[in-house]
């Protein structure tokens, strides 16, 4: 099984019964949404994206028409992944306009959880640079009781 469907964990989707057109919905707008050229605002002190959804509905025409993507949107909202506001009125012109906001439980279908990432320890680098490098390198790897001043002392006299 593919673990990883559009950056989102397969088992998750499956448990939440999205599919892989609701994945790449939810890909978009997270893309989208990380924009800096899309359009903003506050309401209620949140920050919501201007969803046009004839443009959306272009950026992936292979889930649908745009009535297809207003459903699912809805179900997206319902299954609490994102948050939809309608307005009558956009900067002094009237009409519907669709707003999104993204909710943190979208983050629990990511690949990886973000807790967990900075309780990873980073394992030490190793660059190639040159043979002898990579024999003190792989010297120092055999044998940590050394600490690095006294390696390269060692190292240096075999050099010699």
């Amino acid at each position: 099984m593919k673990y990883n469907i559009l950056g989102f964990n397969q088992k998750k989707l499956i448990d939440n019964k999205l599919d892989v057109n609701d994945a790449l919905i939810l890909r978009t707008i997270k893309d989208m949404y990380s924009s800096s050229r899309m359009e903003f605002v506050s309401i209620d002190d949140k920050r919501y994206m201007w969803l046009n959804l004839k443009y959306f509905t272009e950026q992936i025409l292979i889930v649908g028409n745009k009535r297809k993507i207003q459903s699912r949107l809805t179900v997206l909202h319902d299954k609490g992944f994102i948050e939809k506001k309608l307005l009558h009125e956009y900067k002094g012109t009237k009409g519907t306009y669709l707003f999104i906001r993204i909710l943190p439980v979208l983050d629990n279908l990511e690949d990886y959880d973000m807790i967990a990432k900075k309780e990873i320890i980073k394992k030490p680098v190793r660059l190639k640079t040159s043979v002898k490098a990579n024999k003190f390198s792989n010297f120092e790897q055999k044998t940590n009781k050394y600490s690095a001043l006294e390696l390269e002392k060692i190292v240096n006299k075999r050099r010699k």
